[in-house]
């Protein structure tokens, strides 16, 4: 009785999986391309870039793309890299210059087309951000003015977004002047990269005193510049050989009285290194 009956099963349930195996199949075959499932068209990525009215700092990106588009990334050219966001956004240029802006649209697929890039021209700094030149592109060293302990000098190279410094120096700088508020404070910032150096040191400094070349910076400047308290050491000293370091270094300074002050970028060192680049300087309040 239980072979007939499991029979009777067998011979029911052979033809159901059978017509499932064949549905499978079939379905497994037109799998195999996704276009078969959902067509995507290849896409030409273009955006616009229109100024804010006026503002000299702040535009409204907007991506145009044709077509299924899923996903925007955007380059603001300062930096970061691509960065995920919205399909129309306002973006802030907070220093002056010249920015070259892409962006990539992905389609379903997650296939990413990049566009042409639309550059757009800021004249003025945010009133927030003191200094000039900051970003350490071509023509920036114009807006810093130089100065050299005693030879060996500095040897200073603006190139590729960093202004580096080369050549041994015993203390090789370059500065510019800002106006400070007293009781208000400021953000400082500092990027640098420093290559095989040894018993070497960076140092951001704040001082009423104008550097002159012949002459140390710090220990002349007055008690409202201190490298050690209220001012970034970028590059810590080291009495041993260090092949490599980078990163961002930021503090705050707040003066005590208002006036003319040289912001001071100071490099040295007692024995040597190989360079030390410096990029994205700023000098910002929050108000």
């Amino acid at each position: 009785m239980k072979s007939s009956i499991n029979s009777k099963i067998f011979n029911t349930i052979l033809p159901l999986v059978g017509a499932a195996l064949m549905f499978s199949c079939s379905k497994q075959e037109a799998n195999n391309s996704y276009e078969v499932y959902a067509p995507v068209d290849s896409l030409t990525a273009t955006f616009t870039a229109t100024p804010v009215p006026g503002s000299d700092t702040k535009f409204v990106v907007t991506n145009t793309t044709k077509g299924e588009c899923v996903g925007t990334y955007w380059n603001l050219d300062q930096g970061a890299g691509y960065a995920g966001g919205k399909v129309s956004d306002t973006v802030f240029f907070p220093l002056a210059g010249t920015y070259s802006i892409t962006m990539q649209a992905a389609d379903k697929r997650g296939r990413l087309y990049t566009a042409p890039p639309v550059k757009v021209t800021t004249t003025a700094n945010d009133p927030r951000y003191l200094l000039k030149g900051g970003q350490m592109r071509t023509g920036d060293d114009a807006f810093w003015s130089r100065f050299d302990q005693s030879a060996p000098n500095g040897v200073w190279v603006l190139a590729g977004g960093n202004y580096t410094v080369t050549g041994n120096p015993k203390n090789s700088g370059i500065y510019q002047a800002v106006q400070l508020v007293a009781g208000k404070k400021y953000n400082i910032s500092i990027t640098s990269a420093a290559t095989s150096y040894n018993s070497t040191w960076g140092e951001v400094w704040i001082g009423k005193n104008q550097p002159v070349n012949g002459s140390d910076y710090g220990a002349a400047a007055p008690a409202a510049g201190n490298a050690t308290t209220q001012t970034p050491t970028f590059v810590s000293w080291a009495s041993s050989t260090t092949a490599f370091t980078s990163g961002t270094k930021t503090s705050t300074f707040t003066p005590t009285t208002a006036g003319t002050y040289y912001f001071t970028i100071k490099v040295g060192t007692g024995s040597s290194f190989s360079s030390i680049a410096i990029s994205n300087v700023s000098l910002y309040s929050d108000n």
